[in-house]
């Protein structure tokens, strides 16, 4: 695998206020020493909030030796305010020396990131509505009775999707009865894609007006993007209950479609039992569920991504992620589970009380991945 890569948070803002880490340019040069000689990654792809710190970080590891690629996710803006700062981020990347190492994504997941195509003030509140959107493009199809026209979910066992939706509350033989509903569904599915696509070729246009360099995107699985316009695909994608046995059909269709280089740009798991069932949405999970740490499922769940995406032929992948947000810190025998907020994170590093960090079973893990890759 050419592309051996972790994801970087140099700041993210979720909410108003929230709490960011104090990342020095000795903090950074230190922790991207580590990323590259100790984890074995030749390559590291930064989340951010803020284009000051994404240039700066940039600066850093190209520096270490690290190749870069740039998802700026300037969560909770709108449309027109996420083209004006990517447009900013784009001139200044342009500006970088050794530009030809590092590809700029037009952003992160932007249908939940950007506040204009899910209703919802905050991120957290976006991606319920996103919940009920996945189902919706799962339901048209076995209403309509035909196959969904979305690349995304040609590749879902049919049989499953059923008995996943309806099987609690409605019969087979209902469905026929939908028809009309689907109708209306299948309006509001198109008009979702088309006004989000046309936002995709806007970012694009303007990174391609700015940045001499490769261009993609950290897709959600869910969206359906245009491949055609970007140079290299990018897809986040978490193997879990609902995809076990379409995720490695999912990346080499992907491929063969648009045959262009694929890079996986999140794959990873949270830190409790029986997380890899939920993939990305593990850490909602923390939140209603008692959970038990185990840091042995976290890592177990790495190598079981890493083997399908390597599998597949894909050219690369980023693991999510290296620190999580400073608020999940690692509590040794908690008196309540919840205590022990790095549970529900992703990282393959956990904060411990006293502000210093530690890897986890999980840096090992893809440690030993990218040294075999």
């Amino acid at each position: 695998m050419k592309i051996k890569g972790i994801i970087y948070d140099v700041g993210l803002e979720y909410w108003p206020g929230q709490s960011i880490r104090n990342l020095t340019e000795v903090i950074m040069k230190k922790e991207f020493e580590l990323i590259k000689n100790e984890l074995g990654c030749n390559a590291i792809g930064f989340h951010g909030s803020f284009n000051s710190k994404l240039i700066e970080a940039a600066k850093v590891a190209l520096k270490v030796g690290l190749d870069v690629w740039v998802f700026p996710r300037y969560i909770n803006k709108t449309i027109e305010e996420t083209l004006r700062l990517f447009e900013e981020l784009a001139k200044e990347i342009e500006k970088l020396k050794e530009k030809e190492r590092i590809v700029l994504g037009i952003g992160d997941e932007l249908s939940v990131n950007c506040s204009n195509f899910f209703s919802g003030k905050l991120y957290v509140d976006r991606v319920r509505r996103l919940r009920a959107y996945i189902t919706l493009k799962k339901l048209y199809p076995l209403i309509m009775g035909e196959e969904t026209s979305n690349w995304f979910f040609r590749f879902k066992d049919r049989e499953y999707v059923f008995r996943e939706i309806f099987e609690s509350f409605v019969t087979r033989e209902k469905i026929e009865e939908l028809a009309e509903y689907g109708k209306s569904i299948e309006k509001y599915l198109r008009n979702f894609d088309e006004k989000f696509m046309d936002f995709i070729r806007k970012m694009v246009e303007v990174g391609r007006r700015n940045f001499s360099g490769k261009i993609s995107y950290s897709a959600g699985w869910w969206e359906e993007v245009d491949w055609n316009i970007f140079d290299i695909i990018g897809v986040g994608i978490y193997l879990d209950s609902g995809n076990w046995f379409s995720y490695l059909d999912f990346l080499k269709n992907l491929k063969s479609i648009f045959n262009k280089p694929l890079v996986v740009t999140e794959f990873g798991a949270a830190t409790f039992k029986y997380a890899s069932m939920y993939g990305g949405g593990a850490w909602s999970i923390f939140d209603r569920y008692e959970v038990e740490r185990s840091e042995e499922e976290q890592a177990e769940h790495i190598k079981r991504q890493f083997e399908l995406i390597k599998k597949s032929g894909a050219d690369g992948a980023f693991c999510f992620v290296f620190l999580d947000v400073p608020e999940k810190v690692h509590v040794e025998n908690p008196k309540n589970y919840k205590e022990d907020l790095d549970r529900s994170g992703y990282g393959i590093m956990k904060i411990l009380p006293n502000g210093s960090l530690e890897p986890k079973k999980a840096f090992y893990a893809l440690k030993e991945l990218y040294a075999r890759s």
